[in-house]
């Protein structure tokens, strides 16, 4: 059973990774995860996880969780963090290509 999940996340996280390799702008940093079921997106400055959500997760059907939450002294804002565990491959690129809109209305909206 651990080896199939293994195998299983393996290949979510790749086609995340092909996702956000083809959807996201190059300031978006990420690396590649050796263990675990979750990406981590380091944004650029001035953008706020938090507000990203708030403003456009509904109307893009986007979950992710803002880095803020992972951080007992206030930091991370800039930052997201995405879990590849469930997400069948087929929808990996178009959940990248609805992040990468946000990752736009954000940085439109602090005139990045």
């Amino acid at each position: 059973r651990i080896r199939t999940n293994v195998e299983l996340y393996r290949r979510n996280r790749d086609a995340m990774l092909a996702g956000a390799k083809r959807h996201l702008p190059p300031d978006v940093r990420y690396q590649v995860p050796g263990s675990g079921m979750f990406l981590w997106f380091d944004l650029p400055a001035g953008f706020d996880g938090e507000r990203m959500l708030r403003e456009d997760a509904e109307a893009l059907g986007v979950v992710l969780v803002p880095g803020a939450h992972f951080s007992t002294q206030g930091g991370c804002r800039n930052a997201m963090r995405a879990s590849f565990s469930m997400i069948d491959p087929e929808r990996a690129d178009e959940a990248m290509r609805r992040f990468g809109e946000m990752v736009a209305r954000e940085r439109k909206r602090i005139g990045a």
